[in-house]
């Protein structure tokens, strides 16, 4: 009976994250070989056009039917509530950044406006600055910091392998410098080093 039931209980329900970006939601009873057949064109047709990356999400000890409810719920939602059921997920100590959703869930309430208004808007700003970056151009946040974009030239350097000497290729680098007003915001309570 208990082998029976542990048998029943064996699917998964997963969400990977694609090469697009985009979130794919599905069910297995064994996960790594289900990614692999993503990955080599034998699972999905959703894979065709798109790479999976990684797996993102993981539901375990489901049956053949919850794993299939559960699937067509979480398809039927919303990206930012996928974003959100991600970043629910993310428990570890270490971790006490604010993510993308937790922006957009602020901007919504700050707002008042939808949760769809607010990611639209988000990703907007978002794609903005990212245009900017990647244009070459630097970006000025008034109270907040500047990015730059710097141009580093070829120069020689050392494989730190095999000691031998090599070009390191020109490359942009982008660095971030906070205001004086950000920096006395975070300092503020007297814990600045």
């Amino acid at each position: 009976m208990h082998t029976f039931l542990s048998d029943l209980m064996k699917w998964n329900v997963y969400i990977i994250l694609c090469s697009d970006d985009s979130l794919y939601t599905g069910i297995t009873t064994n996960m790594e070989r289900r990614l692999r057949q993503h990955g080599d064109g034998s699972g999905a047709k959703y894979f065709r056009g798109r790479q999976p990356l990684r797996v993102v999400y993981l539901e375990q000890g489901h049956s053949r039917s919850s794993a299939a409810g559960r699937e067509a719920t979480i398809k039927a939602m919303s990206r930012y509530d996928k974003i959100n059921l991600l970043s629910a997920t993310i428990t570890t100590e270490e971790e006490q950044s604010m993510t993308k959703a937790d922006i957009i869930a602020r901007v919504s309430e700050t707002m008042d406006c939808t949760r769809n208004e607010a990611y639209d808007l988000v990703e907007e700003v978002f794609a903005v600055m990212k245009d900017t970056l990647v244009s070459g151009e630097n970006l000025k946040i008034s109270g907040f910091g500047n990015f730059e974009v710097n141009q580093k030239h070829d120069r020689k350097g050392r494989n730190p392998q095999t000691g031998e000497t090599m070009t390191i290729t020109a490359r942009r680098v982008l660095t971030f410098k906070p205001s004086q007003i950000l920096k006395q915001g975070i300092n503020k309570d007297g814990l600045g080093v």
